[in-house]
C-alpha cells in the first residue's frame, strides 16, 4: 500500500511529490511510506490421482520405484505444503473396470484434517483402467459445491484415458468435454502428466497451456508444489 502516513519503508516517489508541493507553497500530508498488508487467499484445490494398472510400471528401466509410488509421495509433500499455506484441498484417487464400475477413493475431503491423508495414501494400490471423464465430473461436483473465489483441479496421470469401450477418440473426447464442463463452472483445470509421448493428444484433450509434461518422474514431488504455486499466485 503506497502513500501511507506510516509504514515499513519510505517511498521515494511520494517523498519527491511532498517536497515539490512544499516548494510550491502547499501544505501536503506527509504520506511518504509504503506499508505491506497481507491479503487473505481465497483458493481451493482438488487433486485427482490416476491409480490405474499402468501406474505400477517402474519410473525407468531397472528402477524399483513405480510411477504410483512417486505420485503418492508427491501428494504427501503437496499436502504438507497446503497445510502450511492454508488453502483448502481435496484429494481423490480413481480407477475402474468399465462404465458401471468407476472407483473413486476419497483420500481427503475439504473439511478433513491432514492426519488421515498419509494413512489413506499408504493403503492405496494400483490396478484397473482409467475412465477419466467420470472421475473429473465427480471431482468437479465437489469443487463446485465449495465456496472459494478461485478453484483449481489437478489431474495427475501417466497417460491417456483408457477403459473398456473407452479408448482412442471416444475416451479422449469425453475427457475433453468433462474438462470443458468444469471450466464452464469457473474451475481452472491442469493435467500434470508423465506421458512424454502424448503430444498427439495432449493439446486436443487438455487445451493449450492446460497440461504440463514432467519428463523425469522422480522429480514430481518437487515439481508439483512449484506448479501449484505458479498457478495460484
Amino acid at each position: 500500500m503506497k502513500y501511507c502516513l506510516d509504514g515499513s519503508e519510505v517511498d521515494l516517489d511520494a517523498t519527491v511529490d511532498v517536497f515539490s508541493s512544499m516548494a510550491a507553497g502547499l501544505n501536503p500530508e506527509l504520506k511518504v511510506y509504503n506499508r505491506w498488508q497481507a491479503n487473505r487467499r481465497d483458493v481451493c484445490a482438488g487433486f485427482l490421482l490416476d491409480i490405474s494398472e499402468s501406474t505400477s510400471r517402474p519410473i525407468s528401466a531397472g528402477s524399483a520405484t513405480t510411477i504410483f509410488e512417486v505420485a503418492r509421495a508427491s501428494l504427501i509433500v503437496m499436502s504438507w505444503a497446503l497445510e502450511v499455506l492454508g488453502d483448502p484441498y481435496l484429494i481423490l484417487a480413481f480407477s475402474g473396470n468399465g462404465r458401471e464400475e468407476v472407483r473413486v477413493n476419497v483420500i481427503k475431503e475439504f473439511e478433513e484434517s491432514f492426519g488421515r491423508v498419509a494413512g489413506r495414501l499408504a493403503g492405496l494400490g494400483s490396478g484397473g483402467q482409467n475412465r477419466d471423464g467420470a472421475a473429473i465430473r465427480h471431482a468437479s461436483t465437489k469443487l463446485k459445491a465449495f465456496s472459494a473465489k478461485a478453484k483449481v483441479l489437478f489431474l495427475l496421470t501417466d497417460g491417456h484415458p483408457e477403459d473398456y469401450n473407452y479408448e482412442s477418440d471416444y475416451g479422449r473426447e469425453d475427457t475433453r468435454m468433462a474438462l470443458v464442463e468444469a471450466r464452464n463452472h469457473g474451475i481452472k483445470t491442469v493435467c500434470v502428466t508423465l506421458d512424454k509421448d502424448g503430444l498427439d493428444y495432449l493439446p486436443r484433450v487438455y487445451g493449450p497451456g492446460r497440461y504440463i509434461v514432467v519428463d523425469d518422474p522422480s522429480s514430481l514431488p518437487r515439481r508439483l508444489p512449484e506448479i501449484y504455486r505458479r498457478l495460484t499466485t
